[in-house]
């Protein structure tokens, strides 16, 4: 069963991905990837997500993969801004969890109103740099 549907909950999808790219973050500190490990683990996102998406044409699966990797990367590099106290604290609680745990966690976390913020902020720089010009 989709939790998500492409056509009319892009926002949401980002909003997940950005989660799993921020627990994923945590559980690998305090041996974060570089940049170009965490893109290349990015790249298998779009797949473990599928099942959850729903509504995803053939024209849109090029974007679909485009957002998924791109919120996962954005939220994965942002532990780079976290303060090591913070990152200690969460590593240290969510490395105890499950997956499943340690991602509703984080979702309670990104429930908060800062945190929406970021998140949205983020999408809406995707969407604007997403648009092709003309």
């Amino acid at each position: 069963m989709a939790n998500y549907c492409f056509k009319n909950e892009r926002q949401a999808l980002w909003r997940e991905a950005c989660a799993r790219g921020y627990l994923a973050a945590v559980l690998d500190f305090p041996r974060t990837k570089s940049h170009e490990e965490s893109y290349a683990a990015a790249k298998s996102v779009p797949a473990s997500m599928r099942p959850e998406v729903c509504y995803i044409t053939p024209a849109d699966e090029e974007m679909y993969h485009q957002l998924v990797i791109a919120a996962w990367c954005s939220f994965y590099r942002s532990l780079e801004f976290v303060s090591e106290r913070e990152k200690v604290f969460e590593a240290s609680a969510l490395k105890r969890m499950s997956w499943d745990e340690g991602l509703r966690f984080v979702r309670r976390g990104f429930a908060d109103p800062s945190a929406q913020a970021e998140v949205d902020r983020a999408y809406e720089r995707f969407v604007e740099l997403s648009v092709p010009r003309a």
